[in-house]
């Protein structure tokens, strides 16, 4: 996966959001969105990427998560990068769940915006 600045779309059955992730070299990934920061770290193996993600509701909040009102969540993700290459534009669809909701599935989706 191409390391970079990533914008992030997703949704689950209630509602949608959007965001940036970072997805760094050394297999960390931070980010935001106007109600959350993000950290947490992402790992590739072969064609398959899984992240873990920790959101976190930020002093600035303007809003409530997909899942309603919560202060935190972990977020178990993962997807497949496909045959595009290291300087791919393609985006990266991903299915992810919150630990903290674990029937309720999330949809995302990554497009390089930057590389780094």
């Amino acid at each position: 996966m191409q390391t970079g600045i990533y914008a992030l779309q997703y949704a689950n059955d209630r509602d949608s959001g959007a965001g940036i992730l970072v997805i760094m070299p050394d297999g960390k990934l931070a980010g935001g969105d106007h109600s959350f920061t993000y950290t947490g770290q992402w790992q590739q193996q072969g064609d398959g990427i899984t992240a873990v993600l920790l959101a976190k509701k930020h002093r600035l909040a303007s809003g409530v998560s997909i899942f309603g009102p919560v202060e935190k969540l972990t977020i178990d993700g993962s997807g497949t990068i496909g045959g595009m290459g290291t300087t791919a534009t393609t985006p990266i669809q991903l299915t992810a769940t919150a630990r903290e909701f674990p029937g309720i599935k999330i949809n995302a989706v990554l497009t390089l915006l930057e590389t780094l």
